[in-house]
């Protein structure tokens, strides 16, 4: 009752408690202090929401991402949380394209832990914020082959049926990138062990798009196929190492060609990846 009628005489200057809990945790970040920042912006969070209507206020919503990058630097976990509370205020708000982003940042921060499922749930998700939001289809494409590379991240047959079938859709859609989408639609059959199947869609593609015949993809992919149908795992090594001279092979190929390889190759031995000396 006392405070009340105190609070009454002396009202709370929420606005320069909050500006001064912000000051300091500049000072901490300036130190790389990240923890003792996030305490000292998590309490300015918690004075926002004792004003009226701070959902809708500027200036809370940008703490909250100040908050978030800060934490973002020693706890994935709690980043999760806090970008799951922009993405509702976002979605509430009808700002779709910023849920979208959101949505982006949760499916990165799932992917460094290894939560694929949760990363593949999440890409879904902003595609369904970007169809909101009227953007391009180069946007949700770009998202589509990041699903299908998680997909196929999860090693069973199943999975790499999915993602080839993801790929050569994204490919048949492409009108710049689709060497890129058919040579890992080919290396997904190829990693459960369908060489006839490869074969036929390397001719295919190979007539969807002509240039696709005399590129380096064609030749890295037909080195790939021929080296497993005779057996021999220095035409493999061969095939990868020429491609890479040319094209640097990244995560998603060499873990996807080391599967290959143990595949089709007696000689290798469980987790050898592919030489590229």
């Amino acid at each position: 009752m006392f405070s009340s009628f105190k609070n009454y005489l002396f009202p709370i200057d929420y606005e320069e408690i909050i500006q001064n809990k912000i000051k300091e945790s500049n000072i901490l970040l300036l130190q790389k202090k990240f923890t003792e920042a996030s305490e000292k912006l998590h309490e300015a969070i918690l004075v926002y929401k004792k004003t009226n209507d701070y959902l809708n206020n500027y200036e809370y919503i940008q703490t909250l991402y100040k908050y978030k990058n800060c934490v973002k630097e020693f706890d994935i976990h709690s980043t999760i949380k806090i970008c799951n509370r922009l993405l509702t205020i976002h979605d509430q708000k009808g700002d779709f394209n910023k849920s979208c982003k959101i949505c982006e940042e949760i499916a990165e921060l799932c992917e460094k832990i290894e939560s694929f499922p949760d990363a593949i749930n999440y890409y879904h998700t902003a595609i369904d914020r970007y169809k909101l939001n009227s953007s391009s289809l180069i946007g949700i494409s770009n998202l589509q082959e990041k699903i299908a590379n998680l997909i196929s991240f999860q090693q069973s047959v199943l999975n790499y049926k999915d993602a080839y079938l993801l790929f050569e859709k994204l490919g048949k859609n492409s009108k710049f990138s689709k060497k890129t989408f058919y040579t890992k639609a080919i290396l997904c059959i190829l990693s459960y062990n369908d060489i006839v199947l490869a074969k036929i869609k390397l001719v295919e593609y190979s007539e969807d798009y002509v240039d696709f015949l005399s590129s380096i993809e064609y030749n890295f992919i037909n080195g790939i196929i021929v080296s497993i149908e005779n057996n021999n795992v220095e035409k493999f090594e061969d095939s990868c190492f020429t491609y890479d001279k040319i094209t640097i092979l990244d995560k998603w190929k060499i873990n996807i060609l080391t599967h290959i390889k143990q595949l089709n190759f007696e000689e290798c031995e469980e987790n050898e990846e592919i030489d590229l000396s």
